[in-house]
């Protein structure tokens, strides 16, 4: 009513006292939200951005600041409003807390909408204005085409891997953009060599990963077998089953039956039940499953209401 009389301040003096009413009833994420839009839709975009500012940091609770936060990413995606704020967050020495959350929230809704490329623009940003963020920086790799932008994702991968060198997902991926530009002897010839430099179950398991996705299988079979032996023993079985899964991705599937079925026999417990379960059904083991349901059904294996 005021807005429409032309009294804006009076319109703009009732909507912050109705958020600072909110905030005291516990409100003052879905109040700033509702008294953001209300002062939006009468034009008033300089109040509501005063509005923000002066309640964001009010919300005590994690799931009000997600509500603020997540109505300014909106307004910002949609119409560039809120601009000063983003701006204000990067112009800052270090990026964090509340506000880093405000520009994850942005990310996501970008994902959302799927706006790649906006997206991508926006993680440029941060990434220059905070570079030292390794997180970050890892999450825009990813979003460089591997054919087209092949070089930049690379250079990003080499500098966090130069900074972090012990880091396997690092390490990973900058070899999966060697292969993906070409340089696949140099991609997996790197990646064997740290791999050897520590042996480790998790390093072995990721350069058989890379080995059989360039089709060199028999190297990826040995690469598991490595990390059988360098495994702890808790995790011997598993790593059998993975064994044993690559084998049948080769010549059928008794070796992973057998291997699965060896596993619930050391384990016993609801998840080896039903990995064993599965896999008898997707290879057609149809009256081994059958048997197998009806000898444990009263085990405690089976999930609330899923017995009949």
């Amino acid at each position: 009513f005021y807005a429409s009389q032309g009294d804006l301040q009076k319109a703009e003096d009732m909507v912050f006292k109705f958020v600072e009413r909110q905030t005291g009833f516990g409100n003052g994420g879905w109040g700033v939200r509702q008294g953001a839009d209300l002062l939006g839709s009468v034009g008033s975009w300089d109040a509501a951005e005063r509005l923000v500012r002066r309640f964001r940091d009010s919300a005590t609770q994690s799931w009000e600041r997600e509500q603020i936060d997540s109505g300014i990413a909106e307004k910002y995606i949609e119409s560039n409003r809120y601009e000063s704020i983003i701006d204000e967050i990067l112009g800052k020495e270090a990026i964090k807390g509340r506000d880093l959350d405000l520009l994850k929230s942005i990310l996501t809704q970008y994902q959302w909408r799927s706006q790649p490329e906006r997206r991508q623009a926006f993680l440029e940003r941060i990434c220059r204005a905070d570079p030292k963020n390794r997180d970050l920086q890892f999450e825009l790799a990813p979003s460089y085409d591997p054919e087209t932008q092949g070089e930049q994702r690379l250079a990003i991968l080499n500098r966090l891997v130069a900074e972090d060198s012990n880091n396997l997902n690092y390490q990973e991926q900058r070899a999966n953009s060697l292969i993906a530009l070409g340089r696949s002897a140099e991609g997996l010839e790197t990646f064997q060599k740290w791999a050897q430099e520590k042996p480790l179950e998790a390093r072995w398991v990721a350069l058989s990963r890379l080995l059989q996705a360039s089709g060199r299988l028999s190297e990826a079979r040995k690469a598991l077998e490595q990390a059988l032996e360098t495994a702890d023993p808790s995790r011997k079985e598993d790593l059998r089953v993975q064994l044993a899964t690559f084998d049948t991705q080769l010549s059928g599937g008794i070796g992973q039956r057998d291997a699965v079925r060896q596993a619930f026999e050391a384990k016993k417990d609801q998840q080896s039940f039903y990995g064993l379960l599965s896999v008898l059904i997707d290879q057609g083991f149809d009256d081994e499953a059958h048997a197998l349901f009806l000898a444990h059904r009263d085990a405690g294996y089976l999930e609330q209401y899923q017995g009949d």
